[in-house]
């Protein structure tokens, strides 16, 4: 994050860089996903007052979704956004299945979204509701998006009908602080960061999707989350 730049590490454990240091304009980068039929990398780049080299106040506020070739590591496009009234972070990203992909802005409290087809940044959702945007998935039927919020837990949202779902659990509490957010076999695993102590969650959903029906702990507190 500090350094400003992407890296990889082969299936040996060799570490290289994928980007330099601010390459192609790169600032700290949260969250990546990999677009594994096209071979594309997404990475989520801001500005929020991080103390990294060489930061100018200037620049807080700005946030750009960069898309990188797999193979060799150049930029095909970066979308940006840094308006005077408004400030971004482009906290996550998913990419779904036909090439569309979704972004958490944080701060704005809004969803963005790149069509694979129009190819360009825009508005898909926003509400006046949400407290802090973070992690975000898709539905194995590619229907809908699902997404970690400060103040709300996780909830789903139809990419057609644009429906906002809160997922019922028992515990609401239990869901704050959620990071990172993966599905996987119709259950959520969850990176929680922000409730003092770093863990990965894993809640199991029932056949809809709609309610968290129970939950474990993957890992808690490991020296190496420090």
């Amino acid at each position: 994050i500090y350094k400003c730049k992407i890296v990889k590490i082969d299936p040996h454990g060799n570490i290289s860089d994928f980007t330099k240091e601010k390459q192609d304009g790169l600032r700290p980068v949260l969250g990546m996903k990999v677009d594994p039929k096209r071979r594309i990398l997404w990475a989520c780049s801001e500005v929020s007052g991080m103390k990294y080299k060489g930061a100018k106040a200037s620049e807080n506020g700005w946030s750009g979704l960069f898309k990188y070739n797999l193979k060799d590591g150049t930029l095909m496009k970066k979308y940006t956004l840094h308006h005077k009234d408004q400030a971004h972070l482009f906290n996550d990203v998913v990419v779904a299945t036909n090439g569309d992909v979704y972004v958490t802005d944080t701060i704005s409290r809004e969803i963005y979204r790149v069509r694979y087809d129009a190819d360009r940044l825009e508005r898909f959702y926003s509400f006046d509701g949400f407290v802090a945007l973070n992690g975000i998935a898709i539905s194995h039927d590619q229907n809908r998006i699902i997404f970690s919020d400060e103040g709300l837990g996780i909830l789903s949202l139809g990419l057609k009908a644009k429906d906002l779902k809160i997922i019922r659990a028992r515990n609401r509490s239990g869901l704050i602080g959620i990071d990172g957010l993966y599905l996987y076999r119709n259950s959520l695993i969850a990176v929680q960061n922000g409730m003092g102590v770093a863990r990965v969650r894993r809640f199991y959903l029932d056949p809809k999707g709609e309610e968290i029906i129970r939950s474990e702990t993957i890992d808690l507190d490991h020296p190496r989350y420090q």
